[in-house]
């Protein structure tokens, strides 16, 4: 885990450093020039492989931290019948999925690969039957789901867009939720995610 959040800040300490060099030199440059323009296309440059390389090592702590994420899903299930877990990436959701069912727990799961007919077979296997969890894409659950049975999120990664996340959430507190809805991000301290959680608070 130290050495996947490692990865993140290597990514960000080193594009920082190009961008500061980039900027400092187009200070001392005309900006109708030639080498203006060059400059400006490098900075371009450098936001794309920034955002592909922040990609990849968000990925790679998301992976490493999946099995500690099951882990505690199951200590919850001790206190709560029923507990919905989003997360973005496909390889988390098969970690979380495995563990589980590996210790005996039911589950039910949307993603994008999830046909219409099987998702809503999803949906009604944890709201009406015996289905503990739910595990669901952040991105293909945000709408047309109800998750009333359970009042407790659980979101094993943090998405770019707010929004998506509290879509997500609010799958539980449509009409016939009868508790208060309890929203948990699990995210490791000084990680991306991490940032990401304390401006939704």
């Amino acid at each position: 885990l130290k050495l996947a959040i490692k990865g993140e800040l290597n990514v960000i300490n080193k594009t920082r450093a190009a961008y500061e060099k980039i900027t400092k030199a187009m200070s001392k440059i005309a900006k109708n020039s030639e080498q203006y323009e060059k400059a400006n296309s490098e900075l371009k440059a450098l936001r794309r492989g920034f955002y592909n390389d922040l990609s990849t090592v968000r990925k790679e702590t998301a992976v490493a931290k999946a099995a500690l994420q099951a882990e505690y899903i199951i200590e919850m299930l001790e206190e709560q019948p029923k507990i919905v877990f989003f997360a973005h990436h496909k390889e988390v959701l098969d970690i979380v999925q495995k563990k589980l069912t590996d210790k005996g727990i039911s589950v039910s799961r949307v993603d994008g690969s999830v046909t219409q007919e099987k998702r809503q077979i999803a949906i009604d296997s944890f709201q009406t039957q015996d289905t503990q969890v739910f595990i669901g894409s952040i991105r293909a659950c945000g709408e047309g789901i109800t998750l009333t049975a359970s009042s407790t999120v659980v979101f094993g990664e943090m998405d770019w867009t707010p929004a998506k996340m509290m879509q997500c959430e609010d799958r539980c507190h449509r009409i016939g939720q009868k508790n208060c809805v309890s929203v948990i991000n699990i995210v490791l301290e000084n990680s991306i995610d991490d940032f990401i959680a304390s401006k939704l608070e």
